[in-house]
């Protein structure tokens, strides 16, 4: 092979290489982070490797909340979670960690996600980013869940944003370049509620559902398990061992406490 031509096509293979990446993220997801004395804040600062914001569309706003009655005008997605993220990523550069955000749509995915891009422009450099089949992951992933325009975002070639899917899609041709992460209700498959030891039948369903998802390079997630106190401790005990990657708190610091005891 020509030296020159050799040369060229492993430069090529190093760029290819540094550019196709899959998502994937192991730790703690900050539920309804809005909901903090201190929201971004508390979970940044706490090692937290996913957050929550549930949004509705509001004229030309997202405004985070759970419900319509919570929604404030000054507490949109942008004040919330976009300027600071980009802030903390300008500060700290190559130190920021990576992380997560999970855009819950309560309502209208498709004008939600337009909405969304519009707002999400400026901040651009800053979020992972799917093209012509390759994904480079950067300091911010969003990740759309509830109300999802699942259709629109599959046609998309060149895109800021990704699809959270359930367990079902383990049945189907499930693509980690556009659903990176499956999430599903905890009490839709098992019955184990903290109490006495998990059955070894739901036990080996838990551990199946892990391989399954990491065979095809997505994260899992479950929801509907406590978020704080010593039965969630139990629950994030069960959900590390088995290799759950985002394990669910509504206490960012307790999570890290027992993150920090479990590692040893």
């Amino acid at each position: 092979m020509n030296l020159q031509l050799g040369f060229t096509l492993l430069l090529c293979l190093v760029q290819l290489t540094s550019f196709a990446q899959d998502l994937m993220f192991k730790g703690g997801h900050s539920h309804n982070d809005y909901h903090q004395e201190y929201p971004l804040q508390t979970a940044l600062e706490n090692g937290m490797v996913s957050i929550e914001a549930d949004v509705f569309m509001v004229g030309d706003q997202l405004l985070v909340g759970h419900e319509k009655k919570e929604l404030k005008a000054q507490n949109t997605l942008e004040n919330l979670y976009l300027k600071p993220l980009f802030k903390e990523v300008q500060q700290q550069g190559d130190h920021f960690q990576p992380i997560i955000l999970l855009v819950d749509f309560k309502a209208d995915g498709i004008n939600t996600y337009r909405l969304l891009k519009k707002i999400s422009q400026p901040y651009e450099t800053m979020l992972s980013v799917y093209k012509d089949g390759l994904i480079e992951q950067r300091a911010v992933t969003i990740i759309i869940s509830g109300d999802r325009p699942f259709e629109i975002l599959k046609k998309e070639q060149h895109r800021y944003a990704f699809i959270d899917g359930n367990l079902n899609d383990l049945e189907q041709d499930v693509d980690a370049g556009l659903t990176p992460l499956l999430s599903a209700d905890w009490n839709d498959y098992f019955k184990w509620n903290g109490v006495d030891d998990i059955s070894d039948t739901e036990l080996k369903q838990l551990q199946q559902f892990v391989v399954q998802c990491h065979q095809k390079n997505i994260m899992l997630r479950f929801w509907g398990t406590p978020g704080e106190g010593e039965i969630a401790i139990i629950y994030w005990k069960l959900l590390s061992d088995a290799g759950v990657d985002l394990i669910g708190t509504d206490n960012p610091k307790e999570y890290n406490d027992f993150r920090k005891e479990y590692k040893k």
